[in-house]
């Protein structure tokens, strides 16, 4: 028996803990194991002989309590004892390395013969260890990247290209992310003839009544992460491609980032009662959102039916159709009041905010587009301004890596050859593990 846990990478310390304790929990009976000692050898796992970790440490770190963590990083003094234990278990627990040289996702499989690419492996080679090329970047790899920049203002056909748009887009900043999500739903809206309709989320506080200007803001908050993966005006229109943001059905697969096609709306009974088929745009043929291409709803749906990817359940909509209905997700907003002195001083709402749980699919942060990989692809690169240039270089590093083909990238805001020259992050293997 075996068991394989992928992209270990992406998982912390107390979630790998959390893991050997629920198996251990599991196999309490059937093999005497006590789920106390989960951290300890010969017990980690509910003592499973073989347990084998896949992953590449040249990737993002997962957050927790607003940290990033590593099972490679030294914990922060505030750590509970549970990160702990996980620390435990990958370093006493790993017996054997096997480092992996060859790589099968830079081949362009839409060709016949399959045909790789040469320069994006060379370029992360050179990225991970620049002292083998004397710390200077290739320069034939530097003029290919410098090809497949997008200049403003010039006559970019490139964009225009079936496989370009039918690709994802990805940012590092979430003020990025939110711009290209709207963006992509306009244009695919228009090449689909289709009006896109806005869900404005709900948010409301129990503990104080936020005012206009509170809640304006909070609708602005563009970080679906702080949010509770909820977007603050999230678009729809009929046949748009969406991912989940929140858990409906593990049983069935459709938990989080699963996809699928909107197919319809059921909307809220006072929608369309103000005034008859004169604010119906759906069979009003001169109603302004006609003209606009977008509405604004003003009541929230009650369900958004979805075609989901590998499903065939049958729920009386259709085959593999289920309904995603509003959710609640809690949040912290963060405000200003003015003290009895007049000072503004800063406070933090716990908020709830009710809101479909979808998203457009192809567009994705360097943090959610981790363990993918791309056909083509759309990358903004510029660097937030809260962010130094070690950590923009790992994830310039994470987000090179997830296309197949060079030919099928497209670039904004390329930055400076010496950024990709600085190679701030070194990871080094302890000379207890012995290597195979």
């Amino acid at each position: 028996m075996a068991m394989i846990i992928e992209e270990i990478s992406l998982v912390s310390p107390r979630l790998l803990g959390a893991a050997s304790y629920r198996i251990c929990c599991a196999r309490r009976n059937s093999h005497g194991v006590d789920p106390d000692l989960y951290s300890t050898i010969g017990n980690m796992f509910g003592r499973i002989p073989i347990v084998i970790l896949l992953g590449d440490f040249m990737q993002l770190p997962p957050f927790e309590s607003r940290m990033r963590v590593s099972l490679l990083k030294i914990p922060h003094w505030k750590a509970f004892e549970e990160h702990y234990r996980g620390l435990d278990i990958f370093w006493q627990g790993i017996t054997h390395v096997v480092e992996l040289h060859q790589t099968f996702r830079f081949v362009d499989r839409s060709v016949s013969p399959p045909r790789p690419c040469p320069w994006l492996p060379k370029l992360l080679a050179f990225m991970r260890n620049p002292s083998q090329y004397g710390g200077c970047m290739p320069a034939d790899v530097w003029q290919k990247l410098k090809e497949r920049v997008v200049h403003k203002g010039g006559n970019n056909r490139r964009l225009q290209e079936p496989r370009i748009e039918n690709g994802y887009e990805m940012a590092i900043a979430w003020e990025a992310v939110s711009r290209l999500m709207q963006a992509r739903v306009l244009r695919e809206a228009r090449a689909a003839k289709a009006i896109v309709m806005y869900i404005q989320a709900i948010d409301y506080c129990k503990s104080k009544r936020l005012s206009s200007e509170d809640l304006r803001r909070a609708l602005q908050v563009v970080n679906m992460t702080t949010t509770g993966n909820r977007m603050g005006m999230l678009p729809i229109f009929i046949g748009q491609r969406i991912r989940l943001t929140a858990k409906e059905c593990a049983r069935y697969g459709i938990v989080q980032d699963a996809t699928g096609n909107v197919v319809d709306v059921e909307f809220d009974h006072r929608e369309f009662s103000c005034d008859g088929q004169v604010s119906d745009w759906r069979v009003n043929a001169a109603h302004p959102a006609r003209q606009r291409g977008y509405v604004q709803l003003r009541h929230m749906p009650r369900g958004v039916y979805v075609k989901m990817d590998n499903y065939d359940g049958e729920h009386g909509f259709g085959q593999g159709v289920v309904v995603l209905r509003p959710k609640r997700s809690p949040w912290k907003y963060k405000s200003h009041v003015l003290d009895r002195d007049g000072y503004r001083r800063p406070v933090e709402f716990n908020v709830n905010r009710i809101n479909i749980p979808c998203a457009p699919e192809k567009v994705r942060t360097v943090q959610t587009a981790q363990g993918m990989t791309f056909d083509a692809c759309i990358m903004y690169l510029k660097k937030p301004g809260n962010m130094g240039d070690d950590d923009w270089w790992l994830h310039l590093y994470v987000m090179m890596s997830r296309v197949r083909t060079i030919d099928q990238l497209l670039l904004f805001e390329l930055p400076p050859r010496d950024i990709f020259e600085l190679s701030l992050i070194h990871i080094s293997e302890p000379t207890r593990l012995r290597r195979i």
